[in-house]
């Protein structure tokens, strides 16, 4: 790096930029070019099976998970409408194959679950029409290894490797008074849902906040058709432990924040049946923010009727990623292994591990690494501390125990991601998606409106992911990236484009098309470009990082565009199509920038052109390097291009 560093000295202008061999590169290394320094998005697997019988290896007896067709009821109709279709068609299935139905489920996904006399009557229902798949109710493990003391909240307040004395664990309980984690930014306002095994609400670091327990496990209803008030008054070790970690007084990222524990049991149907409550009851209430944490997993069969691990099949996943749609944020667990048996796997593996629009999270140990436990690769998003964490547990109201997994790991991610919510107005799936995807912008939406959009789960999970601590860890395991939750940038922006790594995460998802993520060193470089020149925090801006953010934004055109660029990086003449220079230039800003296609005769495109030779700015055409840095400016400015990722 003394190298880099000696360039970025002695070439502090563009015009020097070649001296390091860097042309077609405004300046800057070329080993950081973004082309270099990103990678594909993780690839979501089909969340539709190959048939529409699936098995598992651990099923639980006689127990099935029916998912019907999207299209059998309207997904536009009240809560209580659709969860009277769905249940209508359920009883009505269950009375023709001789079952029972269990929960149902309308907002996650649209299907229920059953008991049936055999096999061959949950083959023959799979049949039917209206269904789409059925899979054998799997069961679902705990991600909890073994025991020692406290450091987690230490370390994610630390930007950077882990400092030379290490992480203080033996002194943290007597001397941590909270004041990092207990002023005004504490979650406050924002709904945590725990989905696990139940929580001990009147433990003392719990009471008070856990809004609402619910039992999904059919335990307290003969028939599990409904989730309802939770009667258990001890709640479990691990869901309390969990929920602690997320949002405890005294160990919780987010200390402020409101639980909402949903109690589930091995069975898959029951997951599936809190996944559907929380769904639910966050489109009751859009606008109060959520994140779910689930720290509990299953390995995904490979091969139909061939399992090759302890498993479940794709209706959870299809859950969890029909909330998230629904704009509720989730923080799932890597995985312990395939069965809690602690050899690690590649965490593509694992359910629900491998939604992708979920944060995944493995877990580190006192000295960053990951520890044997936790699995890895590239369907990770970051690691947290899961080894020795401390936390309240179910033996009385003051009780607590230190426990490892990467169960532990999660809901640190899951308070971070509340820590971020807090103070925004949450968002329903039509302002995530509808909005968002809509390539002309509708001017009858206000701006708090597109408020909204810097809570949709793209949004959270891009700023946790972006602003993580980079390159610290050891021994992650194949392809796992190397970013370690990181929560000194929070409170994040208003809107989260105004926050540098952010900035920098959106150019390579706008410029590269392939390869839509950064890798580390090019997120580390291009952040730096920011705040290292200009002497700043990741959330602060001023003329300087204005100036250095066009920089960046250049740095991304050049790489992407280098034949339209002269030496000096103004416009070189355009030779291969009817437009010029400036026009096609212009296009391709509408395109990059605002994900909309436009043409030369468009108003907008014919404003940009005719200001760029205006006799106010003479930049000509083709334009010459001011008139680039202009047109950069008003893009990444424009009030359009900062309602993409929330409010202007």
């Amino acid at each position: 790096m003394r190298k880099v560093t000696f360039c970025l000295v002695v070439l502090g202008v563009l015009a020097l930029a070649f001296i390091c061999g860097g042309y077609p590169f405004p300046g800057y290394p070329p080993q950081f070019a973004p082309s270099r320094t990103s990678r594909p998005r993780p690839a979501q697997r089909s969340l539709v099976p190959a048939t529409k019988f699936l098995k598992v290896q651990n099923p639980v007896s006689n127990k099935y998970i029916v998912v019907l067709n999207d299209d059998v009821v309207s997904s536009n109709g009240p809560t209580d409408l659709r969860r009277q279709q769905v249940n209508a068609i359920a009883n009505a299935l269950a009375q023709a194959h001789g079952g029972q139905r269990g929960f149902v489920y309308e907002s996650a996904l649209k299907g229920f679950s059953i008991e049936l006399p055999n096999e061959a009557a949950a083959i023959a229902l799979s049949q039917n029409p209206q269904v789409k798949w059925v899979e054998e109710d799997g069961v679902v493990q705990e991600g909890t290894c073994e025991s020692t003391p406290p450091w987690g909240l230490d370390r994610i307040d630390q930007m950077g490797a882990l400092p030379a004395g290490g992480v203080d664990a033996t002194s943290y309980l007597s001397t941590y008074s909270g004041a990092a984690y207990c002023s005004t930014n504490n979650g406050s306002g924002v709904d945590v849902y725990v989905i696990d095994r139940g929580v001990l609400t009147s433990h003392s670091d719990l009471s008070g906040r856990t809004l609402t327990s619910i039992d999904c496990t059919g335990s307290t209803m003969g028939n599990a058709s409904e989730c309802v008030n939770d009667t258990l008054t001890s709640g479990s070790g691990h869901g309390t432990h969990v929920a602690a970690i997320a949002a405890g007084t005294t160990y919780g990222t987010a200390k402020g924040a409101t639980i909402r524990s949903l109690r589930t049991s091995s069975p898959a149907s029951t997951v599936i049946a809190a996944v559907n409550w929380a769904t639910a009851d966050h489109n009751a209430s859009p606008s109060t923010p959520a994140v779910a944490n689930i720290s509990l997993y299953c390995s995904i069969q490979s091969t139909q009727n061939n399992p090759d691990f302890s498993g479940c099949g794709n209706s959870i996943d299809t859950a969890v990623q029909g909330s998230i749609n629904a704009g509720v944020t989730y923080s799932v667990v890597a995985g312990n292994g395939t069965n809690n048996d602690n050899v690690a796997v590649n965490a593509n593996t694992m359910t629900p591990a491998d939604v992708v629009d979920a944060l995944t999270v493995a877990a580190t140990t006192l000295s960053d690494a990951k520890p044997d436990f936790s699995n890895y690769g590239s369907i990770v998003d970051l690691f947290a501390p899961g080894v020795h964490i401390p936390s309240a547990w179910n033996g009385s109201n003051t009780d607590h125990l230190v426990e490892s997994g990467t169960s532990m790991a999660s809901p640190h991610v899951a308070g971070a991601v509340a820590l971020y919510l807090q103070g925004r107005t949450g968002a329903s799936s039509s302002d995530c998606f509808s909005l968002y995807n809509n390539p002309v912008p509708d001017t009858s939406v206000t701006g708090s409106t597109y408020a909204k959009v810097s809570t949709c789960p793209d949004r959270v999970t891009q700023f946790i992911k972006s602003n993580a601590t980079l390159s610290s860890l050891s021994s992650i395991g194949t392809g796992s990236p190397n970013r370690l939750l990181y929560m000194g940038s929070l409170p994040a922006p208003t809107n989260p484009i105004d926050n540098q790594p952010f900035f920098v995460w959106q150019h390579y998802g706008d410029f590269e098309d392939s390869h839509p993520e950064p890798d580390e060193s090019g997120l580390s470089f291009w952040t730096s470009q920011i705040t290292s020149t200009c002497s700043t925090g990741f959330n602060d801006n001023d003329s300087c990082t204005d100036g250095k953010r066009i920089d960046v934004s250049l740095a991304f055109w050049v790489d992407q565009y280098a034949s339209w660029f002269t030496t000096s990086y103004g416009l070189a003449t355009n030779t291969t199509t009817s437009d010029t220079a400036n026009t096609r230039f212009i296009i391709e800003c509408y395109k990059r920038y605002l994900r909309r296609t436009v043409t030369s005769s468009d108003s907008g495109v014919q404003y940009w052109v005719s200001d760029m030779t205006s006799s106010q700015h003479n930049y000509g055409d083709p334009s010459n390097a001011d008139g680039v840095r202009h047109l950069i400016a008003a893009f990444i400015t424009s009030t359009e291009y900062r309602e993409r990722l929330g409010q202007p």
